[in-house]
């Protein structure tokens, strides 16, 4: 379970991974405006294949 903070102030919870790659686009995760935590509350810091060039997914 992920938790995903949003910078609006809103909680989403997802199943994995998987549900992020396919939910939020690498751009706006680049941007900071997703966080993600695990369910011990530690922080997960995304890596990318490459930078944003727009293009970018999680990876």
């Amino acid at each position: 379970m992920i938790f995903v903070f949003v910078e609006d102030g809103t909680l989403e919870v997802i199943e994995d991974l998987e549900e992020a790659r396919r939910r939020y686009e690498g751009i706006d995760v680049e941007s900071g405006v997703f966080r993600f935590y695990d369910e011990n509350g530690c922080f997960l810091a995304p890596k990318f294949a490459k930078p944003s060039g727009g293009e970018s997914c999680l990876a």
